[in-house]
């Protein structure tokens, strides 16, 4: 029965917290911390927030930068509206007090974001699709559009008429005239420089409220409907589209193997059965594993077909990470400057992060056998025999919740650790930034979270201490990541909210006070993207498929878990954050392969644990030795491991339909690049109609009276000719007429001749 109580006591947690989450989730939802005002109309088109550093650099370069925009763009800038606070306290400090920053509005009319949309199209399709433009775009396609059109912007010292003039009167001319942080010719790009010189301190779209509260009533209100993925997509990017959906379907995945996880814990209380239960289990987890990791392939690859995302479009929308340094070179193909990191410098830098990560794996390992000390020393001390019957049995949990803490604190101390040492590594793009953090990251969080649980499943071989460790982990990781990821976010953006509120109450002496919608959301903290939420997955799915034997119940309680998972996520990027910045991907990205790490490395885990500890080989077989059981659990990896590849290699990465819908799609390129080459080829055949057309529009631009005296010329010239034709004509009929008289004559004559020749004598 002591199975029985663990399981009780360790469900009931779990279910407490899984209640508590949800309960609060729900209040949260319908609580309103102070009131927010709708925008004004100064505010109406604006979608991006622009944030300025003023206390670094002058006024004239925000002012450089507002000129800029709008002579090279129809695009509208204007700044924030001052709040109450802001105009009190320039009401009570008479004297320019420069602030620390300084914020502008940044949108655009309709027609101006349909002109934007052709010459996007045409710059990565080189042509305009032939879609309708709708009346009015979603807020995710006009922030798409006015990042576009922002990004192509250039910095020009011709341009810039400054309002501030030397004591000489004059304005001055040429780069020296220029603001500081836009100086450096080499860096062409408005936008790039700006972030560069961390002049542009950051830059967020605002959300759009209609958008927003559809979507908490249709995703995170609706627990059992289907996620609106293309509306989260349109919303908050191609990244949080492609987070949700393999997050939904990992949790669809999961109801399955929870029945089986709770079918194999029933089969623990029948002694004859227990064994066969938990060596299927594991066996049926590696080829779940296996299934779900290659569905998913194919369901990446609809989304990005139903989504219209290529590979192209994801390389030509990824810019050069704002951190990124190194030598200026010039490029002669292109005619710009460029930053160039040499591969030596970076193998260095590779070296000093490697170095840091092998010390952290150290701390790591000292520990793990620290806490291994502890272990034994509790199941020493607290016992029946020393008077601690009926509490032992408690008091053996302490170290192992103590342990989780711990461990989830140095994942947290670890990822601050990986992000500095990848920063140092200095990658140019934020791609090839993500894949070195998720290497560092995926290897520790692994070492750190699995790295004791393969040495009591492998070393001590003591799988009731297993599973003890492992749902501790689960347990825990889970009851603290929901109060991390849902209370303080909202608990801080709700202070934030009431603190800003409180002040304005106080300054304007009113109690009916309301933040500006724009102040509200610089008060939230900056969603810092999906790959805190990836992590989070991968430390779970670890938990399920590596050691599922052990601890069965582990996928019933992450499906728990991740059902509200969903809703949570979801509630605290559209009410606790600041609208995430929309990052163009094609996938999950190096997450897939990490997750297929964990996939082939479950393979030989649940062969070892079904071929050592369940018993099931020495039932079938008791006269087989050890080693000839390591013979059987090798030959059983790797059969299964060649299924493995097997499945992968032979079934497609892309649906049916989909590979159809791309053939469609390439066919109708062929045509439309068959016509261009029959029209360009028409074309070149048919150069005097080109020539004559040219000269008709050169006609066309003429005068009136040059025309006028041309067609008079020409008209003489054409009597002049018609006279001398008719006289040619008239020469001729002449000439024809004596020459047929010639011709009778001749013709008489002979007549006459051979009448007298043949006359008799």
């Amino acid at each position: 029965m002591s199975a029985l109580k663990d399981a009780v006591l360790k469900g009931g947690v779990g279910a407490l917290g899984f209640l508590a989450s949800a309960y609060t989730l729900t209040k949260f939802i319908v609580a309103t911390p102070v009131k927010i005002a709708p925008r004004g109309d100064s505010e109406h088109d604006m979608d991006i927030v622009l944030c300025f550093d003023t206390k670094k650099f002058s006024a004239e370069a925000v002012e450089f930068f507002v000129q800029m925009v709008c002579s090279q763009s129809q695009l509208i800038i204007a700044p924030k509206t001052k709040s109450v606070l802001e105009e009190h306290e320039q009401e009570k400090n008479q004297e320019a007090v420069k602030t620390n920053h300084t914020y502008y509005l940044l949108g655009a009319a309709h027609a101006t974001l349909v002109a934007i949309k052709e010459k996007k199209e045409r710059a990565f399709h080189g042509d305009v699709s032939e879609e309708p433009v709708p009346d009015r775009f979603s807020s995710g396609d006009r922030v798409d559009l006015l990042i576009f059109e922002l990004g192509r912007l250039k910095v020009h010292a011709d341009q810039y008429r400054p309002s501030v003039i030397d004591e000489d009167g004059e304005a001055g001319d040429g780069v020296s005239q220029l603001p500081e942080p836009f100086q450096d010719e080499e860096h062409g790009v408005l936008l790039q420089q700006a972030l560069h010189s961390q002049f542009l301190t950051d830059h967020f779209p605002l959300h759009d409220d209609k958008e927003r509260s559809e979507l908490v009533d249709t995703w995170v209100k609706k627990w059992s409907s289907p996620q609106p993925l293309s509306f989260v997509r349109s919303y908050f990017g191609d990244e949080v589209g492609f987070y949700f959906g393999f997050l939904g379907m990992y949790t669809q995945w999961l109801i399955p193997l929870s029945a089986l996880g709770l079918l194999t814990f029933v089969l623990d209380f029948y002694p004859n059965y227990a064994a066969y239960g938990r060596g299927l289990y594991s066996l049926l987890v590696t080829s779940w594993a296996t299934a779900f990791l290659k569905f998913w392939k194919r369901q990446e690859s609809a989304l990005r077909n139903e989504w219209r995302i290529t590979t192209a479009d994801s390389l030509a929308l990824e810019p050069v990470r704002p951190d990124f340094w190194g030598e200026k070179k010039f490029d002669p193909v292109e005619g710009t400057y460029y930053t160039f990191f040499s591969s030596v410098n970076r193998v260095k830098r590779y070296v000093v992060t490697f170095s840091v990560t092998m010390v952290a794996l150290a701390v790591v390992t000292v520990f793990t056998i620290i806490y291994l000390w502890c272990e034994e020393w509790v199941a020493l001390v607290f016992t029946p025999a020393k008077g601690w019957d009926g509490y032992y049995e408690y008091v053996a949990f302490v170290p192992s919740i103590v342990y989780s803490a711990v461990v989830l604190y140095m994942d947290g101390k670890y990822s601050e650790l990986a992000s500095y040492l990848t920063r140092f590594e200095n990658h140019r793009t934020d791609s090839d930034f993500a894949n070195a953090q998720v290497l560092k990251l995926a290897l520790f969080y692994f070492i750190n979270n699995f790295g004791f649980l393969f040495y009591l499943a492998f070393k001590s071989r003591d799988m009731d201490l297993l599973e003890q460790t492992l749902s501790s982990l689960l347990i825990t990781r889970q009851l603290l990541g929901n109060v991390t990821e849902q209370l303080i976010p909202y608990m801080s953006a709700r202070s934030s909210l009431k603190t800003e509120a409180g002040k304005m109450a106080k300054e304007t002496k009113s109690k009916d006070t309301s933040v500006s919608k724009v102040d509200a959301e610089l008060l939230f903290p900056t969603y810092e993207g999906t790959f805190d939420d990836y992590l989070e997955l991968f430390v779970q799915f670890g938990q399920v498929t590596l050691f599922a034997a052990a601890y069965p119940l582990a996928s019933l309680w992450s499906l728990c878990n991740n059902i509200m998972e969903i809703r949570s996520d979801g509630f605290k990027l559209c009410m606790s954050f600041r609208r995430s910045h929309r990052t163009s991907t094609h996938g999950i990205g190096t997450w897939y392969y990490a997750f297929s790490a964990l996939g082939y490395l479950s393979v030989m885990t649940n062969c070892a644990i079904f071929g050592l500890h369940s018993g099931f080989l020495s039932r079938l077989f008791p006269k087989m030795t050890f080693a000839g059981t390591l013979v059987a659990v090798a030959l059983m990896e790797h059969a299964m491991v060649a299924v493995k590849v097997c499945v992968e290699m032979l079934v497609p990465d892309t649906p049916t339909i989909v590979f159809e819908a791309q053939r469609t799609q390439r066919a109708k390129l062929r045509k439309q690049a068959s016509f261009q080459v029959e029209l360009s080829s028409r074309q070149l055949l048919q150069p005097r109609a080109s020539d004559g057309d040219k000269e008709a529009n050169d006609i066309a631009q003429v005068a009136a009276a040059d025309v006028d005296d041309w067609l008079s010329r020409e008209k003489e010239h054409r009597l002049k000719l018609e006279r001398e034709v008719k006289s040619l004509n008239r020469l001729y009929m002449n000439w024809i007429r004596e020459e047929q008289a010639k011709r009778k004559k001749s013709e008489h004559k002979l007549a006459m001749l051979k009448e007298r020749y043949n006359s008799p004598l």
